[in-house]
């Protein structure tokens, strides 16, 4: 992480307990426990969706395609200010994230946000945070969605697809 620019060392008088998750394939997700911080932090109520919000969209739809974006919340950048409240102890010193950590208060909202303008006007494409749904009506309008997608975002090499899930 250190050498991919995610964390660097730090100084900061800020420090959150370094918390590991297992994620679903058995590897470690690396995040700090931001209880205290969190309890400081104004909340951003940008909504997340809600399955309701597309099923009456998507029953009409014959072709599927769901994107898993690889590390997504590390694309979004933390401003130089706050970088030094990601603290996280560890036993190999204290160091921040350069980008945005899993466990922060505001990181869904502020990831959905984001995602949401990056597929804006694409009403084919279904984000949910880091997955992407993208239904067709047809095979060939499915390959043209999802070369839009693939266009928009640059992320061809970046997602791991699972196509028909």
């Amino acid at each position: 992480m250190l050498e991919n620019g995610i964390i660097r060392t730090s100084k900061s008088p800020w420090g959150s307990p370094l918390h590991l998750v297992t994620k679903p394939d058995g590897s470690m997700r690396p995040c700090g426990d931001y209880r205290r911080l969190n309890d400081v932090t104004v909340p951003d109520r940008y909504p997340l969706p809600r399955i309701e919000d597309f099923h009456h969209i998507l029953k009409d739809n014959k072709i599927f395609s769901k994107l898993d974006l690889l590390k997504a919340y590390y694309q979004i950048p933390i401003s130089e200010e706050d970088k030094q409240k990601t603290a996280i102890i560890t036993p190999f010193g204290l160091f921040e994230f350069n980008v945005m950590s899993f466990g922060l208060r505001n990181a869904p909202a502020t990831f959905q946000r984001f995602i949401n303008e990056v597929f804006m006007g694409l009403d084919f494409t279904f984000p949910y945070l880091d997955d992407i749904l993208i239904a067709s009506d047809n095979e060939e309008q499915h390959k043209k969605h999802l070369m839009e997608v693939f266009d928009r975002t640059n992320l061809m090499v970046c997602a791991s697809t699972n196509r028909n899930q």
